[in-house]
């Protein structure tokens, strides 16, 4: 009964609430004041569009080329290339639109790849094939073979100044010597190459083309078959300077004078004797039967032509102690010192400047040398 009861009341309450509910007035929206700002509503990213890459008509290679090679305007074509990525040297089709022809029947200085841009200086015309143009009159053009590590580490050029050394071992002597063949000399060509861009990469080369008069032409040969060659590299400030070929030691003698090479001599006034200096020459030995040396003067005033062939030193520079001296000497000079190295040693002593003019003499060999038909 309880329960009825409820569910009775329940269903009366819920009436009653729906009824209420469809009593109620409609409720419409209140318009927004006048001065009411709208919110604001964020706008949207802009989005940049990425530029188009820029190209530029650039002539290349149509074939792969090779140093050397005529080059046909078919060999040639025009190719889009970056501009972020054109370099200087390149040829431009808006600024040379007849390149192509114009490099018709042209001397490719470099090897090129197909595809490749190509540069101004990739070609040289058939003319400059032949450097007998360039020489200056009476020169000669002779091409050596150069110490690939030791050119100057790869930077000598087209028309730099160079000092040609030769380094070679004399006969009988267990170190080697060096000395200046020719200074100062014009180098021509590096492996047939007579012109580089300095702004590119510079490769060391084992052939250079020199620029040579007929004695300097002489030394260079001689010396390469007796040993190798180095290019030391010459300041552009000594392109004015005489280039010195060394004059041939026949020429450089006196009349009636010979020049003979004492190895191994001991020097008694040290690093102080140089080329054109005058010296006597002392020889000390034992005599037989003898218990105490000797020694005596086997030549006075003898002229020094070179010590350790070095002909020219600088006044300037140190001269290390040297054992190898050439000496000129008449004809009896030479047979007192051959007969006195046969029987102990030899010692030079510097003599003053003021005993030039003093004729050189010789003392009587102590060893009889037979001349050609003596008996």
């Amino acid at each position: 009964m309880i329960r009825f009861l409820l569910f009775m009341l329940a269903m009366a309450a819920g009436t009653a609430a729906l009824w209420l509910y469809l009593q109620r007035e409609p409720v419409t929206p209140s318009e927004p004041p006048a001065n009411a700002v709208a919110p604001e509503t964020p706008d949207a990213p802009e989005v940049t569009p990425e530029p188009e890459l820029q190209n530029a008509s650039v002539l290349a290679a149509r074939v792969a080329l090779v140093a050397g090679q005529q080059v046909s305007q078919n060999d040639l074509e025009w190719i889009d290339w970056p501009e972020e990525f054109v370099l200087s040297g390149f040829i431009l089709r808006n600024d040379q639109p007849g390149a192509a022809a114009t490099l018709n029947n042209r001397i490719a200085t470099t090897d090129m790849a197909e595809g490749q841009p190509v540069l101004r200086n990739n070609f040289t015309e058939m003319a400059t094939r032949s450097i007998a143009h360039n020489l200056a009159p009476g020169m000669r053009a002779v091409a050596v073979r150069v110490n690939v590590e030791a050119a100057a580490g790869g930077f000598v050029l087209p028309n730099d100044r160079v000092d040609v050394i030769h380094t070679y071992t004399p006969t009988g002597f267990a170190r080697a010597m060096s000395s200046v063949v020719v200074s100062n000399v014009r180098v021509l060509a590096l492996d047939q190459i007579t012109q580089i861009d300095r702004d590119e990469a510079i490769l060391v080369n084992r052939t250079a083309t020199l620029e040579l008069n007929q004695p300097g032409v002489e030394a260079v040969m001689a010396a390469q078959e007796a040993g190798t060659l180095t290019l030391a590299l010459r300041s552009s400030a000594d392109e004015a300077e005489v280039s010195l070929v060394p004059t041939p030691l026949s020429q450089t003698l006196a009349t009636g004078m010979r020049a003979i090479t004492i190895p191994d001599i001991e020097v008694a006034a040290g690093v102080f004797v140089r080329p054109n200096d005058r010296v006597d020459v002392v020889h000390s030995h034992l005599p037989t039967g003898a218990m105490q040396a000797a020694s005596s003067i086997v030549v006075s005033n003898a002229r020094v032509i070179a010590i350790d062939h070095i002909t020219q030193p600088d006044s300037e520079q140190r001269v290390e102690l040297s054992r190898t001296v050439t000496l000129e000497l008449d004809r009896a000079g030479v047979e007192a010192i051959s007969a006195a190295r046969l029987s102990g040693n030899l010692t030079m002593t510097l003599r003053s400047e003021a005993d030039q003019d003093e004729p050189p003499t010789a003392t009587t060999p102590t060893v009889r040398i037979r001349r050609g038909g003596e008996n």
